[in-house]
């Protein structure tokens, strides 16, 4: 299971298809905006190769579909945040 931040502004239920390259590799298990932080982030299910670490995951190239258009998404290491709480004042 993998956090994603998806990039633009798509509406992300669950069951989008994940891709690395041409090939599709899993599936968003949820998706919603993160109120803190403002971002679209994604659970997904995705295959993790032997010995890959989790600080190695964000180093690869993912894709996510979402109403047949294709978005960037970046596999995070740790979950995002507010930390000054700048996004809850605005």
């Amino acid at each position: 299971l993998t956090l994603f931040e998806v990039h633009g502004s798509p509406l992300l239920l669950h069951d989008e298809p994940i891709l690395e390259g041409a090939a599709v590799i899993g599936l968003t298990t949820s998706g919603a905006v993160g109120p803190r932080t403002g971002k679209r982030l994604a659970f997904g299910i995705i295959p993790i190769a032997a010995g890959e670490t989790l600080e190695q995951t964000p180093d690869r190239s993912f894709q996510v579909i979402v109403a047949g258009a294709l978005h960037q998404a970046a596999a995070l290491a740790e979950a995002p945040y507010d930390p000054d709480g700048e996004r809850m004042r605005s």
